[in-house]
This record gives structure tokens, C-alpha cells and sequence, in this order.
């Protein structure tokens, strides 16, 4: 008996080495420095491998993107209204259903819905599947939704969107995300947003504008425009002091040429701004006309 026994706790301490840990988050996979927003002091940890995007295109404040094409955003939602976590889940899915009709909550886990804790604050996680559709060329995918209460009138959005064959690691890799998901103290955000202020009234008035002004008035400054080897154009740009409506300031003119085969492009770029920066005045005049003798591109080499 004591021998069988002993051969039963082996098994199962080699099962225990082997067997992958596949339904507890593995921070390990994410990276070691937090992304963090100074507004209400959301942040986290992405995945390790991910590359981030600073507002993308939309309402995200970040994109994450992994390698296997897992995109991972936040968000902050801000309304004039108390609102719910239930009344924001109601809302985008009938702003996602409107879009994929055949959405759904996924089977691929027992609680495709759970409400829970999330930095401490109220929250709630969801899992959808919008299936394939051959009609519209479009493979199945999947998103998962984490909402947390920041206030009454702010929820915080993580969401991800991954294929639909990579969902299991996509939601490991997803609550993993949400374990280490912080908000700051309010007091703490005071406080530093006040030094910042005040570092940037020390920075202006350590700042001589007047000599930064005097370093740039009166300077010729020529640039070549190549492509690959070959000059295809040039730009002069000539910096000024000078007054405008009776009121001092500084003033740029630019002159750019660029050939194009058999094209010539002349652009003439005249910017004015006063110098309690009030006020500018800036007009782009582009002209197009056939390539001439003396228009020509040169090679670079033979340029030197």
C-alpha cells in the first residue's frame, strides 16, 4: 500500500510540473514598465512583446499591438451623467451589434460575463465572438471587455480584439493585464500636476526669449532635396525680424523648388507671428510649370 502510494504522489507531482498553468494569469509574459495616464492615473502593464501606439485613430488613448495580431486598447469613457457599468456595457452592445449583428457572448469560457474587483474599484469583464462570415470576407474573431468604475461619471475600457483560434492565450494574456490595472490617489495626482506647473513657470521665466529671437533674425538657411542619389529640389529659408500691423514679431520666408520628371514645383511661404504670439499672418503660394534647362536634377556626387 505505502508503495502504491508512494507511485500515486509522484504521478501527480510530474503531472503538476507538466501540465501548463492555463486558467491563472502569467504576468511574466507582460512588460516590466507600466503605461500610465495623467488624467485619472490608469494604468498597467501590456503585453511584453506588444508595440504601443499613442492615440491612434478613434477615441483610444493607446493601441497595443503583439506579433499574432492581438490588439489590446484603452479608453475613458466621460459622461454629463452618472452612469452604470451595466448602462456602458448596454450602450456598446448596441453600438457593436449595429456593426456585427451575429455577436454573441462566446462558449469558448464558463463565464463569458463576470463582475469583479478591478483596482479595487467595481468592474466588470466580458468575452464576445463575432463568428466568420464568407459574405464579407471576414475570419471569426474575438473581444474581451473590462470595464472599471473610476467615478460616477468615468469608466475605464480595456479591450482586445484577437482571432478566434487565439483566443486562449488572448485571454490569459488578458487577465493577466487586469491583475496588475491600478488607478492613483487623487492627492497624488494634485500634487504632481502642481509641481509640474510649477516647473513650467520656472522654465519661462529662466527662458530669455529676447536672445533666443536675436539668434534667429538674419539667418540664410539653404537645404537640399534629394531622392535616393539625386537632387530634386532645394528649399532657402530666410528668418527676419519685422512688424506687421504695427506690431513687432518674427518672420519667415520660404522658398522651395522641386522637380518631378518634366515638372517643376516653385512654393513661396511667407509666416509671420508677433512676439507675445497673438497673432500670425502666413500665406503658400505653389506654382506649376514645364521643367526648363537649368531645372535639372543633379546627382548628388556630382553636386559636391
Amino acid at each position: 500500500m505505502n508503495l502504491l502510494r508512494g507511485v500515486r504522489v509522484r504521478l501527480l507531482a510530474l503531472l503538476m510540473l507538466t501540465l501548463p498553468a492555463t486558467a491563472t494569469a502569467d504576468t511574466a509574459t507582460l512588460a516590466d514598465e507600466r503605461w500610465a495616464e495623467d488624467a485619472f492615473g490608469l494604468s498597467f502593464r501590456p503585453p511584453a512583446e506588444a508595440v504601443g501606439i499613442e492615440q491612434p485613430a478613434g477615441d483610444a488613448l493607446v493601441t497595443f499591438v503583439d506579433p499574432n495580431g492581438l490588439r489590446l486598447s484603452a479608453y475613458l469613457r466621460r459622461t454629463q451623467e452618472p452612469v452604470t457599468l451595466e448602462q456602458v456595457v448596454h450602450l456598446w452592445q448596441q453600438e457593436m451589434t449595429a456593426l456585427f449583428r451575429d455577436m454573441e457572448f462566446t462558449d469558448r469560457t464558463p463565464e463569458p460575463r463576470k463582475e469583479l474587483r478591478l483596482a479595487d474599484r467595481p468592474g466588470m469583464r466580458m468575452y464576445y465572438e463575432v463568428p466568420a462570415e464568407a459574405r464579407r470576407q471576414r475570419e471569426a474573431f474575438v473581444i474581451g471587455q473590462a470595464l472599471v468604475q473610476i467615478d460616477p461619471h468615468t469608466v475605464g475600457e480595456l479591450l482586445f480584439e484577437a482571432d478566434a483560434d487565439d483566443f486562449d492565450r488572448a485571454r490569459r494574456l488578458f487577465e493577466a493585464v487586469l491583475t496588475t490595472l491600478e488607478l492613483e490617489d487623487p492627492h497624488v495626482l494634485d500634487a504632481r500636476r502642481a509641481e509640474r506647473l510649477a516647473a513650467g513657470q520656472a522654465l519661462l521665466q529662466a527662458v530669455d526669449f529676447d536672445a533666443l529671437r536675436d539668434a534667429w533674425a538674419d539667418r540664410v538657411q539653404w537645404y537640399r532635396i534629394t531622392l535616393g542619389d539625386e537632387d530634386v529640389g532645394y528649399m532657402r529659408r530666410q528668418v527676419t525680424r519685422d512688424t506687421q500691423l504695427g506690431r513687432e514679431g518674427l518672420r519667415i520666408i520660404e522658398h522651395t523648388r522641386l522637380v518631378d520628371q518634366d515638372v517643376v514645383y516653385d512654393s513661396e511661404g511667407d509666416f509671420f507671428e508677433t512676439d507675445d504670439g497673438r497673432t500670425e499672418i502666413w500665406s503658400i503660394r505653389t506654382t506649376e510649370r514645364p521643367r526648363q534647362a537649368g531645372d535639372g536634377r543633379r546627382d548628388r556626387d556630382a553636386a559636391r
